[in-house]
This record gives C-alpha cells, sequence and structure tokens, in this order.
C-alpha cells in the first residue's frame, strides 16, 4: 500500500538495509529485486544473502562502464558466484552466456534452466502470438501444460518461463504457477498497445538486443501487405557505441524508420542522432526519416501510416518525464501516442452528458458507482479501463481554472500544489503524481462529459441521473 520511488535500480546499502528492514516490520515475507551489475560491482548488496538468483540475458548495454562485455559478465557473475547451498539458480538455456554462469554456481546449489531453442529443464514450445498475448505449451519433467499468456513477444515468453523455473525451484504448486502466470497482465510500458488501428505499441527498449527482440514480436503481428514502422532514440551520457548498432537494427528490422530524441541530458540531440545515423545504411528519404523533437515525431507517424501498420515507439516505455540539458519535463509517449491516434478509434471512446451523481454501471461485472472518481478507481481498474490525460485536464481547469497541458515544470506543480494545500509526500512530487492528486481532490465535485478510453473494449452505460 505504500509506494516508494527508487533513484537507483538497485539501491545503495544503507537506503537497501533499511527498505528491507522496513518490508520486515510490515510482515513481508518475499523480496524480489533486480541486482544491477553497478550494484554487485560496487558491493552494495554485499550483506544480502539470496535465496535464488535468476539469469535471464546478456547483452550489450552499460559499456560506459564496465567497458568491455567480460567485464559485464564478471559483474554480473558474483550474484552466482556467491550463493550458498541450499538455495537455487535459474539460467536461461539459449543466451551465450549461459554455459558461464552454470560454471560459477557453487556446488550444492540447485539449477535449473530454461529455454525455447536448446535443451532445458523447461521448455516453451508451441508458441503463437497475437494481438492478445502468446498461447504456448510448457515442458517439464513428463508433463506438458498449455498456457495462454496476456504479454506478448517472444521475450515474454523467456520471462514466463523464468518465472515458472522459479516457482519451481521455491517449491510453489506448478498448477498455482500456471495459473498466476495467466492472471497476469500487461505491463505498463512493455510492450503496451495504446491504439489497435495502426496498431501502436510502446515499449522500453533501449538496448541493441531490446530494440532486436521488440521489432522481431512487432513483426509478427504485421500483416504481409503492411508496414512495420519504428520510431527511436538514444539516451545522453551513457554507452555510445550502442547507438549505431540499434540504427542498423532499426534499419534492417523495419520498413520505416524515424530517429529522434529520447533522454538526450547535457548531449546534443543533433550529436546523438548523428551517432545513429552512421549505422543506417539507407538513404531512401521515403524510409528514413529524422525529427529531433519526441513530440513532433509521434505527431509525424500519422502522416507516414496506415490503419493497418504496426507502430514500435521504442525507449521510454513507462518513462513520463524526458530528461534534457536543463530540466526535466512531463513526457510520455503513450500520451502523445493516444493524442494523436485517438481520433482514428472512435469505438474506443463513449461520450455521455453531464449530470451529478454520474453513475455508470460495467455490462461485464454489473457493479454501479455513484461517481466519477469512484468509477476510476472502482470500474476502471477492475476492468483495465483508462481515462484519459484530456479529460483530467478538464476536471482541473474547470474546477480551479489551472491547464497542467501548459504546465510542463514540476517546481511549478509544487508550488500550485503547496497553494491549494495538496500534500505531497516526498515520492509524489512529480507531474504525474501532482495532476492525479488535483483530479482526485477536485474530480467527484466537477460535472464534466468524460470521454473514456478502453484498452479492453466493453460497454459501460449511464443510468438515472
Amino acid at each position: 500500500d505504500d509506494y516508494k520511488e527508487a533513484k537507483h535500480t538497485t539501491p545503495q546499502p544503507p537506503e537497501l538495509q533499511r527498505d528491507l528492514r522496513l518490508m520486515a516490520d510490515n510482515n513481508i515475507k518475499n523480496v524480489v529485486m533486480e541486482v544491477s551489475s553497478h550494484s554487485l560491482e560496487q558491493q552494495r548488496v554485499g550483506c544480502c544473502e539470496f535465496n535464488g538468483a535468476v539469469f535471464t540475458n546478456l547483452t550489450q548495454d552499460h559499456l560506459d562502464y564496465h567497458i568491455t562485455m567480460g567485464n559485464y559478465f564478471k559483474a554480473k557473475a558474483i550474484l552466482f558466484e556467491n550463493l550458498k547451498e541450499g538455495t537455487f539458480a535459474v539460467i536461461n538455456a539459449d543466451d551465450e552466456y549461459a554455459k558461464d554462469f552454470i560454471n560459477v554456481v557453487p556446488n550444492g546449489v540447485k539449477r535449473l534452466t530454461y529455454g525455447v531453442k536448446n535443451n532445458a529443464d523447461i521448455k516453451a514450445e508451441n508458441i503463437d502470438f497475437s494481438v492478445d498475448g502468446a498461447k504456448l505449451t510448457v515442458n517439464f519433467e513428463d508433463k506438458r501444460i498449455n498456457m495462454t499468456l496476456h504479454l506478448n513477444g517472444m521475450f515474454s515468453v523467456y520471462n514466463a518461463l523464468a518465472a515458472f523455473a522459479t516457482g519451481l525451484a521455491m517449491g510453489i504448486n506448478y498448477e498455482i504457477i500456471a495459473k498466476a502466470l495467466q492472471n497476469t497482465k500487461s505491463v505498463a510500458g512493455r510492450f503496451e498497445i495504446v491504439s489497435k488501428k495502426p496498431l501502436v505499441i510502446v515499449d522500453y527498449a533501449h538496448t541493441p538486443d531490446g530494440l532486436e527482440n521488440v521489432l522481431k514480436a512487432a513483426r509478427e503481428l504485421t500483416p504481409a501487405t503492411s508496414n512495420l514502422i519504428c520510431l527511436f532514440g538514444c539516451g545522453g551520457d551513457r554507452d555510445t557505441t550502442k547507438r549505431p548498432k540499434m540504427g542498423k537494427i532499426a534499419d534492417e528490422l523495419s520498413d520505416k524508420v524515424i530517429v529522434t530524441s529520447d533522454n538526450p541530458r547535457s548531449e546534443d540531440p543533433q550529436l546523438i542522432i548523428s551517432d545513429i545515423m552512421t549505422g543506417i545504411k539507407t538513404v531512401d528519404t521515403q524510409r528514413i526519416f529524422v525529427e529531433p523533437d519526441r513530440r513532433e515525431a509521434i505527431k509525424f507517424l500519422k502522416t507516414i501510416s496506415k490503419p493497418e501498420d504496426v507502430i514500435v515507439i521504442a525507449g521510454k516505455g513507462h518513462e513520463d518525464y524526458q530528461i534534457l540539458k536543463n530540466e526535466t519535463i512531463h513526457f510520455d509517449d503513450r500520451e502523445e501516442a493516444r493524442k494523436v491516434f485517438d481520433e482514428l478509434n472512435p469505438g474506443k471512446n463513449l461520450s455521455y452528458a453531464s449530470y451529478a451523481p454520474i453513475v455508470f454501471i460495467s455490462a461485464k461485472t454489473g457493479q454501479r458507482v455513484n461517481n466519477l472518481f469512484e468509477m476510476i478507481n472502482q470500474v476502471a481498474s477492475q476492468n483495465s479501463l483508462r481515462i484519459s490525460t484530456s479529460v483530467v485536464n478538464e476536471v482541473i481547469n474547470e474546477a480551479i481554472g489551472i491547464d497542467f497541458k501548459k504546465i510542463t515544470d514540476v517546481k511549478e506543480c509544487i508550488k500550485l500544489a503547496e497553494k491549494h494545500h495538496i500534500e505531497l509526500e516526498p515520492h509524489e512530487k512529480t507531474y504525474g503524481h501532482i495532476v492525479s492528486k488535483f483530479f482526485e481532490e477536485y474530480g467527484e465535485k466537477t460535472l464534466i462529459q468524460p470521454t473514456f478510453l478502453y484498452e479492453h473494449p466493453i460497454e459501460i452505460s449511464p443510468l438515472t441521473k
């Protein structure tokens, strides 16, 4: 119930131990954490004893820090080298470093492998992808389990196999594991579909391997007569050697490419784009486009796409900010894409006349709600509905005359919150949290004409005034 935003993938030792203590004090018995290569080399988890470790893959990333892939492997291997007797190691048998990781696991540690291509203890077969997810058969020991996932792409299959293997290593019944995986909904910013016509996918892929995986997954969903379009950029102040590689991958796996800005940080966006372009050999101006302004680049997608095309917006995924040289602004790929493509998906928007209290019923659940905010908290969360940001801004603007669409500076948002006596926790001092707080405060007090976006369309009808 208590959300705390972390600044690093793996916090520094004092913060990490404080957070673990807090979890223990709140009777949390199990912790799953991502352990970064930086933290291993810097001994941030030196006082942690892990019951198990999972290796997914090792591909080019963070070479601005590790310099070589050999150093990168050695850093990651620390986690497995220090496992104690009676613990477990789960390893992706299809990764080229699989044997290297298996070899560093100490005796007395249980080893489980998973994969699709190579022999493994847990293996997936008969994999079939669609817009709705993936179907597959999981083979292990003498059992065959058919599963339907709400997740898409081969990388999601590998992640599901890793989770399946981890559950088995922990002694969880395989039927419980399969049910949990099949009940798992899509992860925000990971192959997240924000429009159906054209099919627009937002993904966090920001490495060569990540971009290649997401484009291959998107190609599976692209009709033979349609185009796969990729929009991406590369972050500033990070590994520069991956930029031309990502350009080459986008060029080779996409029909059209828009190169734009990501989080440029202190670097000149144009120089980052120039690095990317050295990997693109195509000179066809009808295929390769450059637009440094990411918002304009997303708008441009509309002019080069058809309803049957598939679009991948890669690099930022769930992030709701963009880091520039002198400031960090609010920016969300999903919001920007919806602004552009919502009008092409009129079936996803339902408008009702204003009345109070607003009363709705979900045809799927039969659940009544008596006001807008209650609906968002109950019906929307339970049925994968999403209210558009334009409606959120409309509510706030109508209630107190503040238009957050025109405000991008977080400091100004914080001052507005203080002025309106809206209390903010430390982790809530971000653009998204502050807007949500204002909406929570004024949402149900305002008469509006709501417009809803459906990730999975279901019918919602008005009842009486």
